[in-house]
C-alpha cells in the first residue's frame, strides 16, 4: 500500500470577510496547491453548526511534495492572506493510517 499524506486547515473567518476569504481560497490558495500537486484535489467544507468555520484538506502523493509546498513563496503568501481574514486558523500535516470503503 502506498502511503498517503494530507494537509488539513481550520479557518474561523472574521465577520465581513467571507467573500474575500472564499475568493482568496479558490483563486490563490487552491490554485497554488494544484500547481504544486497537479494530480490531486483540494476541498473546502463549511460547518453546518457555525457558518464562519471552514475546513480545507487535500491529499499529497509524496511527503516531499507536501514539505516543499511549505517553503514555496506563492503558497505561503496565499496562506498568509487567508490567515489575515480569520479570527483563528490552524494547519497540520497528516499520514493516512486506515481507510475503509463501502460498495462502489
Amino acid at each position: 500500500m502506498n502511503e498517503e499524506f494530507y494537509t488539513f486547515n481550520l479557518w474561523k473567518i472574521k465577520e465581513g470577510n467571507l467573500e474575500e476569504f472564499l475568493h482568496t481560497w479558490e483563486k490563490e490558495f487552491a490554485r497554488e496547491f494544484i500547481k504544486l500537486n497537479p494530480y490531486s484535489k483540494i476541498t473546502l467544507v463549511q460547518s453546518l453548526d457555525n457558518p464562519n468555520i471552514y475546513y480545507s484538506f487535500g491529499p499529497w502523493i509524496k511527503l516531499e511534495q507536501m514539505q516543499a509546498a511549505r517553503s514555496n513563496e506563492n503558497y505561503r503568501s496565499a496562506i498568509s492572506k487567508l490567515v489575515s481574514l480569520c479570527d483563528k486558523s490552524s494547519s497540520g500535516s497528516f499520514k493516512n493510517k486506515l481507510s475503509v470503503s463501502g460498495k462502489k
